[in-house]
């Protein structure tokens, strides 16, 4: 039996890390396309989705748990602290949610979100878990692209609107159907390591996220997709080492398809786009009609603009105590700017859903779109001085995460995130994947030294594995 064994060929392990990740990101994927799916097969898909929202975070826990017995825990002793410290908070957070008589809605899904960060930094730490993450997140994409042409249908209702430049974003499903679009960051970045075919969709991926962004008028979101996008090809052209050549022909080879992709786009659709992207630009420039840089440009991003202002009015009703200690998770905050008029408008039913607190019997806010003020309303100025130590963690290994191509690409993510985040949305579910493509990049930062090499050895191998790479020559710059 043993000479049987010898002689027939043995069978590979199964990566369960793999298997458990790839369901988290179809359940999280179903979850946040859930408004489509609505049209289709009635409000029972809201309860289902409810349910896969909060079952793949179970996935993504039992994954981590998976790469941590096999591989070992790699995060620096800092790192470490780090996460102990975070979960620690966050459990006290949880306990004086549940015990202050908050919605237990409310509080297990701020719990999702920061236990999903914690999860994406083991993640980003580990190689093998780092790669099977990209891989996901492209079948995810793959997914994703498909599905948001088929939600950007419902604008043909908005024609009139979006050839006239009047901005149409949250009445539309597509808009509620974009964040599944987030994984193309991570998967573009690393897009060298992918067949001809593939690369060719991540191509399409970005375009289409950068054209609902134009369409909706986002500016926060078009600037970073785009400039994001710009910066990670810039780390790929100024590569000096043995791929040199092969990244730059990609480069090339990606913008082309872009140019492409672009014309072939306003050939069939720019009746709607170019007077959407005019409206964009009068709005990024203040000479818009909802936007007005009264006191300069520098002013209004920081100040005046309405994101900031719903931060300040609702963080003023907060006690000093709760400024530093929060209000738990699944705490809210009243929003003393709300314009009850819009009680009586056709929006009454959506506003009544997502502004009102039955827990305090108010109009307010449980997250802002100002991602960066959440920890503050969860746990206090010391839950947000202890979650954003983590990037100083990062910036100060800059010089050993740079050897790489790798480390450098998740330098470029990290360093996009963080303004981001201090304008746009951030621990929150719904940017789940979002939230996944930085913090995998920060573990990776946050990863041992041994870690980070084994991390750029797979990424060689991944490369050699096509047939149209050769060997890496003697001297040659790793990536």
């Amino acid at each position: 039996m043993s000479q049987l064994r010898s002689i027939l060929p043995s069978q590979k392990p199964t990566n369960w890390g793999f298997a458990l990740q790839l369901t988290f990101g179809l359940m999280q994927w179903f979850s946040l396309a859930r408004a489509l799916f609505i049209q289709y097969f009635g409000d029972q898909v809201n309860a289902l989705a409810a349910a896969l929202n909060g079952i793949s975070v179970v996935m993504l826990i039992m994954a981590v748990g998976w790469y941590l017995r096999k591989y070992g825990n790699p995060l620096s002793g800092a790192a470490r602290i780090w996460m102990f410290i975070v979960a620690g908070l966050t459990v006290i957070c949880t306990i004086r949610g549940f015990g202050g008589g908050l919605i237990p809605k409310f509080v297990i899904l701020d719990v999702l979100a920061f236990a999903s960060l914690l999860c994406f930094v083991f993640i980003g730490s580990i190689p093998q878990a780092f790669d099977d993450l990209r891989r996901v997140w492209f079948y995810v994409l793959m997914l994703s692209i498909p599905l948001n042409l088929l939600a950007m249908a419902d604008l043909s209702g908005f024609t009139s609107e979006l050839t006239s430049g009047v901005r149409v974003a949250r009445e539309t499903i597509s808009y509620r159907t974009h964040n599944t679009l987030d994984v193309v960051l991570l998967v573009g970045a690393f897009a060298f390591t992918l067949r001809p075919w593939q690369r060719v969709v991540v191509v399409i991926g970005f375009c289409q996220v950068i054209a609902m962004q134009v369409l909706y008028q986002k500016r926060l979101e078009t600037v970073y997709y785009a400039f994001a996008a710009l910066f990670c090809l810039w780390v790929w052209w100024i590569e000096s080492g043995a791929w040199r050549a092969k990244l730059r022909d990609y480069v090339r080879g990606g913008v082309i398809t872009s140019l492409a992709i672009v014309c072939m786009v306003l050939a069939l659709k720019g009746n709607l786009l170019v007077p959407q992207a005019v409206a964009l630009f009068e709005r990024t420039t203040g000479r818009s009609r909802d936007v007005d840089f009264k006191g300069g440009a520098a002013n209004y991003f920081f100040i005046d603009n309405e994101r900031f202002q719903i931060v300040l009015d609702s963080l003023s009703t907060m006690s000093v105590v709760e400024l530093i200690f929060g209000r738990g998770m699944g705490g809210g905050v009243e929003w003393t700017g709300f314009n009850t008029a819009v009680l009586d408008s056709l929006q009454s039913e959506e506003v009544w859903a997502s502004y009102y607190m039955e827990d305090y019997d108010y109009f307010g806010r449980r997250a802002f779109e100002i991602g960066a003020a959440t920890p503050i309303l969860k746990g206090g100025i010391i839950f947000w001085l202890v979650i954003y130590t983590v990037y100083l963690l990062f910036f100060l290994r800059i010089p050993q995460i740079s050897r790489s191509l790798a480390g450098r690409l998740c330098i470029v993510i990290v360093m996009f995130q963080l303004p981001y985040a201090f304008f746009g949305g951030d621990f929150n579910v719904t940017a789940i994947f979002q939230m996944g493509n930085y913090a995998a990049c920060l573990g990776m930062g946050l990863a041992s030294y041994a870690s980070r090499e084994g991390l750029v050895g797979q990424n060689l191998q991944a490369l050699r594995n096509h047939k149209r790479f050769a060997r890496v020559p003697q001297g040659g710059r790793a990536l």
